[in-house]
């Protein structure tokens, strides 16, 4: 793991030198205001910190519970990987496997990271509702209008099904119980026990509209 980490860092170094370039880079920070730059990294904060505490709620409900200091560590060392990898897979895996112990905390802790994204969609439904009626008088909004209703279908379906039996069903599929797939059938029946621990996942969804909301003041 020490190696890959290593690797994914001098790679990612060497991916910013080749598209940016760091005398590109310097020269915006040499540019920046002072005090705008260290309001945005503030926020950069709050919102890190944030996710690992919906998280770290998440993963003790699912009894995988580990220090705030340990899960605060693996989301940046997850971070990493989604930085230079395709999307965030690469990060959740290294979040899940790292954080069980045990084979028996595997799932466990791949729920907890499963859940952490479902429990992120009511809030962005609700940042991306308020963004279409905010924007509604705006004429430059038609260009991105189109994909924010795409996004807020996508994400009101992903949350029907979080809040049905369907993922468990889904984890019953004979074709699930073969080979590597069968990790994946543990993971689907996993999911639908959690619906019955009905405030932790309350809480984890504040969290993430608090996270989406802090998110748009970064941005």
């Amino acid at each position: 793991m020490t190696i890959i980490r290593i690797v994914v860092t001098v790679g990612a170094f060497a991916l910013i030198a080749r598209k940016v370039g760091f005398k590109s880079v310097f020269s915006a920070f040499a540019h920046s205001d002072p005090l705008w730059l260290v309001a945005g990294y503030a926020v950069a904060v709050v919102t890190i910190i944030l996710t690992v505490w919906q998280w770290h709620g998440l993963a003790a409900a699912n009894g995988v519970s580990r220090p705030f200091r340990r899960c605060l560590h693996l989301e940046l060392a997850g971070d990493v990987f989604d930085a230079a990898l395709p999307s965030s897979i690469g990060g959740d895996f290294i979040r899940a496997t790292s954080l069980a112990d045990t084979p028996e905390e595997r799932v466990p802790s791949a729920a907890a990271v499963v859940l952490r994204r479902l429990c992120n969609f009511p809030g962005m439904i609700v940042i991306v509702a308020v963004g279409l009626l905010g924007t509604i008088t705006l004429g430059y909004a038609t260009r991105i209008r189109p994909y924010s209703l795409v996004v807020l279908a996508g994400g009101i379906v992903l949350v029907a099904m979080m809040l049905s039996p369907a993922m468990g069903s889904m984890g019953r599929w004979g074709v699930l119980k073969k080979g590597p797939a069968v990790a994946l059938s543990k993971l689907l029946g996993t999911l639908p026990e959690s619906r019955g621990e009905g405030r932790p996942l309350r809480v984890a969804m504040d969290r993430a509209l608090l996270f989406w909301t802090v998110l748009v003041g970064s941005q």
